[in-house]
């Protein structure tokens, strides 16, 4: 038995001293790769077959980009919003017109001062302008110092307006001239022109000459200061001269040498639409 013991006691140490010689070497950590930079990549060319404004890129952070196209719209906004437009009433080249008024209703009366015409004149007359095209119609009626006799001249007119615009107006107009006095009534050809320049909203000047040549002789000229005020209202306040020879048988000649039928200070009133 103690043989056997002494075997069993030289395993154990045998196998004790194997262990040892077995143990694992020590661990040694293993060095990671170096991460070499990402290469930015530049935004890719232009596409030529989509509009410019597609064509824009947002860059979101260093060295990625995202393909969001920006919002042109928002880019073009306008910097002055209340900024007020000009108003065309009537658009086209041949029926252009910046009129905002196209429409006048006038009354107005006269008196003579000279010696030669001491009478009074009252006068209506309508102005309208459609597009580029001018209607006046008007009627006056004469009364001399005595009241003893009594003209009526009207004249309607149509024509065109060379001008057509809310600063400045000039027509050109022809049609007929009816005068009717207590021995003569007769029907002739007027032709002539009206000027109208406002050189502020509301301030201007009104003229206006005519002349009737055939068969009576007929010649007008006015001229006025043009007052507005809330915008509907005007005040017309000038000088009008205005000839009449009823005679079928004279001429320009005896058209200037006859008295006028007034001569003096004008004031009228009316409405503008």
């Amino acid at each position: 038995m103690s043989s056997r013991v002494l075997l069993a006691v030289i395993a154990l140490q045998s196998f004790a001293a194997l262990a040892q010689d077995m143990t694992p070497p020590p661990m040694v950590p293993v060095d990671e790769p170096e991460q070499q930079p990402v290469d930015e990549q530049p935004p890719p060319p232009p596409d030529p077959q989509q509009p410019a404004q597609q064509q824009q890129f947002q860059y979101a952070e260093p060295g990625t980009y995202a393909n969001a196209p920006v919002d042109a719209n928002a880019q073009q906004q306008p910097q002055n919003p209340k900024q007020p437009q000009p108003q065309t009433t009537f658009a086209g080249s041949f029926m252009e017109s910046t009129r905002r008024k196209h429409f006048l209703a006038l009354a107005s009366g006269a008196l003579g001062v000279t010696r030669a015409s001491p009478g009074i004149a009252l006068d209506v007359r309508a102005e309208a302008d459609i597009g580029k095209i001018a209607l006046l119609a008007g009627y006056t009626g004469f009364g001399d110092a005595n009241y003893t006799g009594f003209t009526g001249h009207f004249m309607g007119m149509a024509g065109w307006d060379i001008f057509a615009r809310e600063e400045f107006t000039w027509r050109v107009l022809a049609g007929l001239d009816v005068i009717n006095t207590p021995d003569v009534a007769a029907v002739g050809f007027v032709f002539g022109s009206n000027i109208r320049a406002m050189f502020a909203e509301n301030f201007g000047i009104d003229s206006a000459v005519f002349m009737t040549p055939v068969p009576f002789r007929q010649f007008e000229f006015r001229i006025a200061l043009v007052l507005r005020w809330w915008n509907i209202f005007e005040a017309h306040l000038g000088w009008r001269y205005q000839a009449i020879e009823a005679s079928q048988v004279g001429n320009l000649g005896t058209l200037f040498s006859t008295a006028p039928s007034i001569n003096g200070p004008m004031v009228g009133i009316g409405l503008t639409f």
